[in-house]
């Protein structure tokens, strides 16, 4: 069945205009040969007369000034400086397609009404409202959505947490919030009032990107920003393109007509199964949680039609269990209840901080289990039991859970994984997937330095560490 629907990746389109590159901008690539050199790097940038700097790799970078701008630093050993060009491709200054859109992208705000800055940080850092965070020992967060122009010249946008820096460290790089742009950016000479550096103690980020609740929550959302950043490219840069950059649409490889294929699949995958539920009584979240998800459970005429029990319970048994949690990553003041699966017993965890999106002002969990809904319809527990099945294909050493195009694919190829994390030594994983469905499992630990390319572990890490 032909399918016209669209949709749009993250890949950009775009063509420079080099004409109009050539008559307003310096173009320049920068070497630091030794990471000795790149405090003096960093001085040099942050004298210079530049409006925007990026990382092309390993300390080479890319700077751009307006033209005539650029003057040579003079009697600067271990560092190069040499004027590019945005006509053609010099090999001794190689600068790509990529990380001239990000130098444009990184004197960006997301505030339409805000006209492009300097920048001397080699990424662009969006902040918006409430992007922050408290840890309980009263240190202070705050995320930001980096936008980065990759090799393949998509536009990755992630979250980035800067956690408050309390130390005085000269080797430590430093971060300021520019709340007035809703940017994050080098802090030079340290002399902030409040500094960051890039981490987070705590685990994961927090920042909810995705709420439909009203149009200020698509502000928030990467899609919104992204949206507003393409915006202000073409109102503020649009005269330096051919063709403005906007995110490619591909045709879908499929109908979206169809029924809610998956979700069907996963409740049938567990038809007649039982599964244990289980949390510690005494902690009020983890009974609000708990108790909340299995009225919902009982309630929901999709698992009962299935024959899908659902027990509460206050300890783990053998079969299938979902434990109720608190996510010790988020709070140093919670105790560690995760409890590791075993073959006999397969657990999935939810908590309240993620699942139940716990407000951490309020502390709070905003979710609630809707009683005009059928709970196997959410997402979160589509989401839940999808992973709770692939752990049990996993102890099974099977693919149930996967179609039958798919299985045909995949058992085609040989999968690998390579773990690099004991000193001189490498493990080898091979995984084949069998049309019947069975996962067969080959590990083997190598020495790189003498390896038998007889064996045919040894020669496929052979063959991808010339290729790498």
């Amino acid at each position: 069945m032909k399918n016209n629907e669209m949709v749009r990746i993250n890949e950009l389109t775009f063509k420079f205009d080099e004409i109009a590159l050539t008559r307003d901008f310096d173009l320049v690539h920068v070497s630091v040969r030794d990471y000795n050199n790149i405090s003096l790097f960093w001085n040099i940038i942050d004298k210079m007369d530049i409006l925007a700097v990026t990382c092309i790799k390993n300390l080479k970078y890319a700077i751009l000034l307006k033209k005539g701008k650029f003057k040579n630093p003079k009697n600067v050993d271990g560092i190069v400086f040499t004027k590019a060009s945005f006509t053609y491709f010099d090999k001794s200054a190689r600068i790509y397609r990529n990380n001239i859109l990000q130098l444009f992208f990184n004197q960006l705000s997301d505030d339409t009404e805000l006209i492009p800055e300097k920048n001397n940080t080699v990424d662009l850092f969006i902040h918006k409202t409430n992007w922050d965070n408290v840890l309980s020992n009263g240190i202070k967060q705050i995320y930001a959505l980096k936008i980065k122009i990759n090799w393949k010249e998509m536009l990755v946008a992630s979250v980035v947490t800067f956690t408050q820096n309390l130390k005085e460290d000269s080797k430590t790089e430093l971060f300021y919030l520019n709340k007035e742009r809703g940017v994050i950016g080098r802090d030079y000479h340290k002399k902030s009032a409040e500094s960051y550096k890039i981490g987070n103690l705590m685990g994961k980020n927090l920042v909810d990107f995705i709420s439909l609740i009203g149009l200020k929550d698509y502000e928030q959302s990467k899609v919104g920003i992204v949206n507003n950043l393409l915006n202000n490219m073409r109102d503020y840069f649009g005269q330096y393109f051919i063709q403005i950059p906007s995110l490619k649409d591909i045709p879908t490889m499929f109908d979206f007509e169809k029924p809610k294929s998956r979700e069907k699949n996963i409740w049938n995958y567990f038809k007649n199964s039982e599964i244990n539920l289980y949390f510690d009584e005494k902690n009020e979240k983890l009974k609000d949680l708990g108790n909340q998800v299995i009225c919902g459970y009982r309630r929901s005429e999709i698992l009962n039609a299935h024959d899908i029990d659902i027990v509460k319970n206050d300890y783990s048994s053998d079969g299938l269990n979902i434990q109720v949690i608190r996510d010790v990553r988020k709070d140093d003041t919670i105790p560690e209840e995760y409890e590791l699966g075993i073959r006999k017993k397969i657990i999935q965890h939810i908590s309240p901080d993620g699942f139940g999106e716990m407000d951490y002002k309020g502390k709070k969990v905003k979710w609630e289990f809707d009683d005009k809904k059928d709970i196997a319809d959410d997402t979160r527990v589509i989401n839940l039991f999808q992973n709770l099945a692939i752990k049990q294909d996993l102890v099974n050493k099977r693919m149930d859970l996967v179609n039958s195009d798919l299985i045909g694919l995949v058992s085609k190829y040989q999968f690998f994984f390579f773990d690099f994390s004991i000193k001189n030594k490498v493990i080898v994983d091979e995984l084949i997937i069998s049309k019947d469905r069975k996962m067969h499992f080959i590990s083997k630990r190598l020495n790189p330095s003498k390896l038998d390319l007889s064996d045919e572990l040894s020669l496929v890490y052979s063959f991808v560490q010339e290729r790498s």
